[in-house]
C-alpha cells in the first residue's frame, strides 16, 4: 500500500481544479499552456565506452542517435492576499529515429502551497509525481525501463521576535525503478529537518540544522536499509534568490544496519556565491558535498560537486547561458574486478543554451552538451555529445 503523501496524479488533478475553483474572486489567476518541439543528436545514447559493443542497445554496435521530444503542458499561479498557489502539468513524448525500442511517453505533475499566517509563521506544501526513463549511464542495462518517482513535502517557520526564527519540515520520496529481474525495486526515503536561525544585521543570518533520513530499498532478495543524520552550521548573506553568499558546513553518518557496506561517516556541506557582475551578467558557482544513494546497486555515494554557471543577457531578445559541472564519486559496496579498491568516477559537463525571443509568445533556442566520466571501472567510463534545438509556444492567458 502507497502512503498518503504518495499523490496520485488523477486524484492530484482533482484537488488541483477545485481548489482554484473554490478560492476567492478577488485572487489573482494567471494560467499559461505551453508546447516545446526539441530535435536533437546524442553521440552515446548507451552511456557505453569508445569501441566496446557489449552494453550497446540489446547487441546494436551502432552508439548515436537522433531523438524527437514533444512537451504539452500548463502552470498555472493562484494568489489571494498572501497565500500563493501554484501548480504545472506536462506530458512528454520521445521518439528515436533508430533505436525505435526506447520510444516511450513521460509526465511530471506538481503542486505548491507557499502560505503565510501574518508576519509570524509561514509554511510551504508540495506533492509531485513523474515518469521517466531511467538514465542509462546510471544503470547496467541499456533496455528501455520507466521509473517513477512521486516526491511530498511541507514546512513551517515561525518569527521568535525581531532576530530568531525556527523552521521545521518533512519530506518523502518514493522512486520505482525497476530493474532486470526485479520488476518491483525501489527506494523509499523519509526525511525530517529542523534549524534554528539568528537574523543578523546587514542581511547576514547564522543558524544550526539537523537532518534525519529513513531510507529503505524494496523487491530484492537482499532490501537493505539505512539510516542518516546530517548536522550543519548555516550562514548566508544577501535576500532573494539566489543568495549572493550561502556556507553550510557539517557532518554526516550514514548506518547500513541491513547492508553488506560499513557505516559512512563524512565531512559534508555547501558553499556558493552568486552576483550579478553588470546590468546583464551574472554568476554562480557553489561547491557541494553530501551522503547520497546509489539506487541501482542499493549502495551509498560521497559526491563532490563544483558547479559553475554564467547567464548573460545579450539582448533584449537573446540570452545566453553557459555552464559547467564537475562530480566526483566515491561508492562504498562497489570494488573495481579483481581488487578490493572502492570504485571512484570523476563526471563532468560543459552545456552552452541560447535562447532568442522572436516573439512574446514563441522562442527558440539551440544548445549544446558535451559529459565525460573517467573511472578506475574501465566498464563505467564513457564519452558523449548532445546537440540540438528547442521551439517553444506559450500562451498567456491571465
Amino acid at each position: 500500500m502507497r502512503s498518503a503523501l504518495n499523490p496520485n496524479p488523477v486524484i492530484l488533478a482533482c484537488v488541483l481544479a477545485l481548489g482554484l475553483c473554490s478560492l476567492p474572486a478577488r485572487a489573482q489567476l494567471s494560467v499559461q499552456p505551453f508546447a516545446t518541439g526539441d530535435y536533437q543528436y546524442n553521440s552515446n545514447i548507451a552511456a557505453v565506452a569508445p569501441g566496446d559493443p557489449a552494453n550497446v542497445l540489446q547487441g546494436d554496435t551502432r552508439r548515436d542517435d537522433q531523438i524527437k521530444l514533444a512537451t504539452a503542458g500548463v502552470t498555472l499561479k493562484y494568489q489571494w492576499r498572501q497565500q500563493v498557489l501554484s501548480a504545472a502539468a506536462e506530458g512528454r513524448r520521445y521518439k528515436y529515429n533508430h533505436f525505435s525500442q526506447l520510444d516511450h511517453d513521460g509526465y511530471r505533475l506538481n503542486a505548491n502551497l507557499d502560505w503565510k499566517l501574518a508576519d509570524a509563521v509561514d509554511g510551504k506544501l508540495g506533492v509531485g509525481r513523474e515518469q521517466r526513463m531511467a538514465d542509462l549511464k546510471a544503470r547496467l542495462s541499456s533496455a528501455l525501463v520507466l521509473e517513477t518517482e512521486r516526491d511530498a513535502d511541507a514546512s513551517v517557520g515561525f518569527h521568535i521576535g525581531p532576530d530568531w526564527r525556527l523552521e521545521a519540515g518533512a519530506k518523502q520520496r518514493d522512486l520505482d525503478s525497476p530493474q532486470p529481474g526485479i520488476p518491483s525495486y525501489g527506494l523509499k526515503e523519509t526525511v525530517g529537518d529542523a534549524a534554528l536561525k539568528y537574523l543578523g544585521p546587514a542581511d547576514w543570518t547564522f543558524g544550526l540544522a539537523a537532518e534525519r533520513v529513513k531510507g529503505d530499498y524494496r523487491g530484492g532478495v537482499l532490501v537493505p536499509s539505512y539510516r542518516q543524520t546530517s548536522l550543519d552550521g548555516t550562514a548566508s548573506y544577501g535576500t532573494g534568490e539566489p543568495t549572493l553568499l550561502k556556507a553550510a558546513p557539517g557532518y554526516t553518518k550514514r548506518e547500513n544496519p541491513a547492508a553488506n557496506a560499513a557505516d559512512i561517516t563524512a565531512t559534508t556541506g555547501l558553499l556558493s556565491y552568486a552576483r550579478k557582475l553588470t546590468g546583464k551578467t551574472s554568476v554562480f558557482l557553489s561547491y557541494e558535498r553530501a551522503v547520497n544513494s546509489y539506487v541501482i546497486n542499493a549502495t551509498s555515494v560521497v559526491d563532490s560537486t563544483v558547479t559553475i554557471r554564467t547567464d548573460w543577457e545579450a539582448t533584449t531578445k537573446i540570452s545566453v547561458l553557459l555552464g559547467y559541472m564537475r562530480i566526483g564519486s566515491s561508492f562504498t559496496g562497489e570494488t573495481v574486478p579483481v581488487t578490493n579498491q572502492a570504485r571512484a568516477d570523476q563526471y563532468q559537463t560543459a552545456d552552452l543554451n541560447i535562447t532568442y525571443a522572436m516573439r512574446r509568445w514563441l522562442s527558440i533556442s539551440p544548445y549544446a552538451l558535451y559529459q565525460t566520466r573517467t573511472s578506475n571501472t574501465t566498464f563505467f567510463q564513457y564519452n558523449g555529445a548532445v546537440v540540438g534545438v528547442r521551439l517553444r509556444v506559450q500562451w498567456p492567458v491571465n
